[in-house]
């Protein structure tokens, strides 16, 4: 599958899987979006079934808007349902378990 390096977005592990699922691959899309401030392209994708919790690279999109303190964010992602008390995967295994293991399905 042809897609962008989203490692190029900043100092932070992000490995690509070789083969991702489409909840992978929609799960990039949702941090590109997260760290460009696109707020209608993830509002689009948590309305048609993205899981708001779901650990992209391990870690859900409220435990790094709030690590990297935007404020916005926050309440952007409780008023579509995320849980605060949520955070991510402990250790890399439990990272990997869960892109590898989740299962999803997109609504149409």
């Amino acid at each position: 599958k042809n897609r962008p390096d989203v490692t190029a977005l900043g100092p932070f592990s992000a490995p690509l899987i070789s083969d991702p699922s489409d909840l992978t691959l929609l799960s990039e899309v949702f941090v590109i979006a997260m760290m460009n401030a696109q707020y209608e392209s993830m509002a689009f994708l948590i309305e048609h079934g993205f899981p708001v919790d779901h650990p992209s690279f391990g870690w859900t999109a409220m435990w790094n808007a709030v690590n990297m303190g935007d404020v916005r964010l926050v309440e952007f992602l409780l008023e579509h349902g995320a849980k605060p008390s949520l955070k991510g995967a402990e250790t890399p295994e439990e990272r990997d378990e869960w892109l590898s293991g989740a299962t999803w399905c997109w609504k149409t």
